[in-house]
């Protein structure tokens, strides 16, 4: 999406929650890898996005969904400065999460994703983690102690099951 598009967007919202007076919004941006729009657009579509709307009587929640493989201190900063909630998803453990997770050389991302969900959980509050089992061989008991093991995270656990009947 280019940044005028964006802001004919931010505008046309604008104009709908003022036309209807809506008290509440949450704007995320999700799908494919959101992170590589890049970092100077988002700084200028947050402070396109604060700029117009946070002034009208409105409770604004920005979120952003990402794979985490590409935050660092500056995409957390600029998350930070516009209270941008961050979430991410971990598939499972590292043995399932790489087959499953691989970056453009086609080495799995479990080690680097972690690295940066502590990093963004020590320096922003407003961030969640999924832990996404996809694995379907996976027992509850052995699903509760992978999620015991991530609590360092403070997870958000979505199971999904589909199991066979014998």
């Amino acid at each position: 999406m280019s940044f005028e598009l964006f802001q004919k967007l931010i505008e046309m919202t604008k104009e709908y929650i003022i036309k209807n007076k809506i008290s509440t919004l949450e704007i995320l941006f999700h799908g494919g890898e959101p992170l590589l729009w890049g970092l100077e657009k988002y700084k200028k579509a947050l402070k396109e996005i604060f700029n117009a709307l946070n002034n009208q009587n409105l409770f604004l929640k920005v979120k952003i969904q990402t794979n985490a493989t590409l935050l660092n201190k500056k995409w957390v900063s600029l998350f930070s400065k516009y209270h941008t909630y961050v979430s991410s998803s971990l598939d499972g453990p590292k043995e399932i999460h790489d087959l499953l997770r691989v970056d453009y050389e086609g080495k799995g991302t479990h080690t680097k994703v972690l690295k940066n969900l502590r990093m963004l959980k020590k320096h922003k509050k407003q961030s969640e983690q999924l832990l996404l089992l996809q694995d379907i061989t996976l027992t509850g008991q052995k699903i509760y102690i992978i999620s015991l093991k991530k609590k360092e995270l403070d997870y958000n656990l979505v199971l999904l099951f589909i199991q066979e009947t014998p």
